[in-house]
């Protein structure tokens, strides 16, 4: 830069006529004096200053950068926030909406039984159900739609269940 510079220069005569003369033709011809050493370091120091400035510019885009990244981190972040909140939001509501279509499985299980006295399932809590006149809770659960229920240490469908403990069922 500092060459491009001493390339450069436009030198006005007493005349009045404008000559492109540069600082490194000068100084070749012998026509070292002050002025050329003064020339030279103004141009020296505006070339440095000018470098200064491009690093300083440099040096804030950099800073733009990183402050835009973490902008873009910290929206990221919270946007994920957001969405498991939406998605637990969503889990609590599909599992009130599974409680509730459990029973309603329970009662259409139950209801396939066709006497005038049908076979008492009542709903206890939530997966709990009192059977028939006895003071028996059993657990239910939904596994793949299927009503299942918690016998001795395994599962058994409500079905089967229901096959083996409804008085009219059993008769079949």
């Amino acid at each position: 830069r500092l060459l491009q510079g001493m390339k450069g220069e436009v030198k006005e005569d007493p005349s009045g006529n404008c000559e492109r003369k540069s600082l490194i033709d000068e100084a070749l011809k012998g026509d070292i004096s002050e002025t050329f050493g003064s020339r030279l370091s103004s141009l020296e120091i505006s070339i440095d200053e000018q470098i200064d400035k491009e690093e300083e510019e440099k040096r804030l885009q950099d800073i733009k950068r990183e402050k835009e990244k973490n902008d873009r981190a910290e929206k990221l972040r919270l946007k994920m926030e957001e969405d498991l909140k939406k998605k637990q939001e969503q889990d609590k509501l599909e599992r009130y909406l599974a409680l509730k279509s459990l029973d309603e499985m329970v009662r259409e299980l139950v209801q396939e039984c066709t006497c005038p006295t049908q076979f008492p399932m009542v709903y206890v809590s939530e997966g709990r159900y009192r059977i028939g006149d006895s003071k028996y809770l059993i657990f239910v659960r939904i596994l793949r739609n299927h009503v299942m229920v918690r016998v001795g240490g395994g599962w058994d469908s409500l079905q089967n269940f229901l096959n083996k403990h409804d008085p009219c069922r059993c008769k079949l």
